[in-house]
């Protein structure tokens, strides 16, 4: 990816453009939110921030069955 070419996403790399992973052991707040998460890209394996990206975490609760 040209360093002047516009992201198409804040979760795309921003090295080579190839969309991240998002890692979920991130802080979270008490409504499950990740906001500006840190990305791991797949490919070049560069560590990114989503800056403006918030991601939901929905899962059970332990207690829950």
């Amino acid at each position: 990816m040209a360093a002047n070419a516009v992201r198409r996403d804040v979760r795309d790399c921003p090295k080579c453009g190839i969309r991240g992973i998002l890692p979920l052991d991130q802080p979270r707040d008490r409504r499950g939110r990740i906001k500006n998460p840190t990305m791991l890209c797949p490919s070049c394996e560069e560590e990114f921030k989503a800056v403006g990206f918030t991601f939901m975490i929905f899962a059970k609760r332990p207690e829950q069955t």
